[in-house]
């Protein structure tokens, strides 16, 4: 997936993963987290998040339900698409 800056990064929810959601954005390289969302008892949902203010770098969204993985997913910001 590849976003423009001042484009919006989603994601959804799958229903059934009840429990403490915890969604970090690492920046890559480095691994350190530049924004962290807690949802604590989250069943479902649509989340957006707003990238424009990171500027243009490589990150990673992940999500953890009860410490677990669910999902990993890398984003590239960029200015503008070529």
């Amino acid at each position: 997936m590849t976003l423009r800056a001042n484009q919006l990064a989603g994601l959804a929810a799958e229903p059934g993963l009840a429990g403490r959601s915890l969604v970090p954005l690492l920046a890559d390289p480095g691994g350190e987290v530049v924004e962290e969302h807690e949802y604590p008892g989250l069943r479902s949902g649509s989340f957006t998040y707003d990238l424009a203010s990171r500027g243009p770098q490589r990150y990673y969204l992940k999500v953890f339900v009860n410490d677990v993985q669910k999902f990993n997913k890398r984003i590239r910001v960029v200015d503008k698409l070529e």
